[in-house]
């Protein structure tokens, strides 16, 4: 699901204007430093009893999948100071917070939002003058843990057979615009000119 949110992800952010380009983890083989770049990865699930009820398919756990979004950014600016490099990951980070909300309602799943801040990583270890800055962002998202087949079906309603859904039974009720007495006279039988007006 991680890598789809990323995919996600990045849409919404080029929707505004933001050219980050969103990439897993085992994708990014970095050498030197970036920028423009934001890694998203897994960092490990926590199960939980649901939060809610469902019938079919049936709800067994909620499942909290931790996540981390590492944004790299660097001003355009020609000697750029660091605190400009921040303002430029931050900005990053700052619409990646509403398109995560925006996925997280579309997706209808649980969303939290944990610790952030800015991390040294070995490209600028040792620098005196920063050439970019990378922001660490964890989220978590939540989802179900449902009952259902290893191609994702859910399971049968009802039916004697597998497969079958409730559609083995149907009600019929038979109307007639024309107006009189019925065609015998009894008036627990419809008259041969009732039409099926619902059910099969």
């Amino acid at each position: 699901m991680i890598h789809e949110i990323g995919r996600e992800l990045e849409a919404l952010l080029l929707a505004q204007g933001c050219g980050f380009k969103v990439v897993d983890r085992e994708a990014f083989a970095r050498t030197a430093w970036v920028s423009g770049v934001i890694v998203i990865d897994e960092t490990g699930d926590t199960y939980g009893p649901p939060r809610s009820q469902s019938v079919n398919p049936k709800r067994h756990f909620d499942c909290a999948t931790g996540a981390k979004l590492t944004v790299y950014g660097k001003s355009a600016k020609a000697g750029a100071a660091e605190f400009e490099h921040k303002r430029v990951a931050r900005r990053a980070v700052d619409l990646c917070l509403v398109a995560l909300r925006t996925i997280r309602a579309v997706r209808r799943i649980g969303l939290d939002i944990g610790a952030g801040g800015f991390v040294d990583i070995p490209d600028l270890a040792g620098s005196e003058r920063k050439g970019g800055a990378v922001y660490e962002l964890a989220f978590t998202f939540t989802r179900a843990v449902e009952d259902r087949t290893w191609a994702g079906s859910a399971a049968a309603e009802a039916g004697s057979a597998a497969g079958e859904g409730i559609s083995d039974t149907a009600n019929e009720t038979l109307v007639s615009q024309a107006f009189g007495p019925d065609d015998d006279n009894n008036p627990n039988t419809p008259p041969a000119s009732a039409e099926t007006a619902c059910g099969a």
